[in-house]
């Protein structure tokens, strides 16, 4: 039982991190896309909808 629960943690942990680094990915690509973006409506698009996509 106890080798069964470690397997389950060691599984959660590996979603976490795996979550992390997504979100990670996905905020790093709101500033690229907004930085590159010159309208200001299409730059507030773009990291209202990302900042929402990542919202905790």
């Amino acid at each position: 039982r106890d080798s069964h629960e470690r397997g389950d943690n060691r599984e959660r942990a590996a979603m976490a991190l795996a979550a992390i680094g997504s979100l990670s990915a996905i905020a790093g690509l709101k500033e690229v896309l907004a930085a590159e973006s010159e309208d200001p409506a299409i730059r507030s698009s773009i990291t209202g909808a990302l900042g929402r996509a990542t919202a905790l």
